[in-house]
């Protein structure tokens, strides 16, 4: 299921759970970025949705991983991997620069 919020203000998108997608409007038919959030929804299938976010919130590495994952997903759906990098490198708590991001979105 795929939810549309402007209470979304921190994100164009999230995905909560295995079934439950949450889109800021102006982001709604961004194709790529539903490809990124589905992957997500995949990783929670793959670990379980309560695993997963834990394992999220908690291990840098896991969500460096999970979100590289996504985000490669999202440029083989025609996002900009300069735009990707950034999103990366800025958000997430992860603590890396834009080119250490670029360079792990590499195919």
């Amino acid at each position: 299921m795929i939810r549309t919020t402007r209470l979304l203000w921190f994100a164009a998108g999230l995905t909560v759970s295995q079934r439950l997608i949450v889109l800021h409007p102006t982001h709604a038919n961004d194709t790529a970025l539903l490809a990124h959030e589905r992957c997500h929804q995949a990783q929670m299938a793959r670990v379980g949705t309560l695993t997963f976010w834990w394992r999220y919130l908690t291990d840098k590495a896991f969500r460096q991983a999970s979100e590289v994952e996504a985000y490669q997903v999202q440029i083989a759906h025609g996002a900009k991997r300069s735009s990707c990098a950034c999103y990366l490198a800025e958000n997430y708590w992860l603590h890396i620069d834009y080119s250490t991001a670029y360079a792990l979105l590499k195919d």
